[in-house]
């Protein structure tokens, strides 16, 4: 959430604001439909998390090229974004074993 509040904060959020958090809250907002319907398959969730893990990469790479200070507090937030959801798919792994390979 405060990933989504900061460019409200700071001046021109470019690119990677668009890049990270749009997807983000889109795919997020379907999942949630998903779960509340009970039809989220693993392949699925695995993927989502997978591209979230490449979007906030990209995203976090062009905040640390931009040499500026919002693009540091940004790329604070991609960093622990980042950790969360490599946390999340670790445990989802664990939990389901790694669909992808299936």
């Amino acid at each position: 959430m405060l990933l989504m509040i900061l460019p409200f904060v700071m001046p021109q959020p470019g690119m990677s604001y668009c890049l990270a958090v749009s997807p983000t809250v889109i795919l997020s907002v379907m999942f949630v439909v998903l779960y509340l319907v009970d039809q989220v398959h693993d392949l699925a969730e695995q993927l989502y998390i997978c591209i979230q893990i490449v979007l906030n990469i990209i995203a976090l790479v062009l905040n640390l090229m931009s040499n500026t200070a919002s693009g540091a507090v940004f790329s604070l937030f991609l960093a622990h974004l980042l950790i969360a959801i490599c946390i999340d798919l670790y445990y989802v792994i664990q939990e389901r074993g790694f669909a992808l390979l299936h």
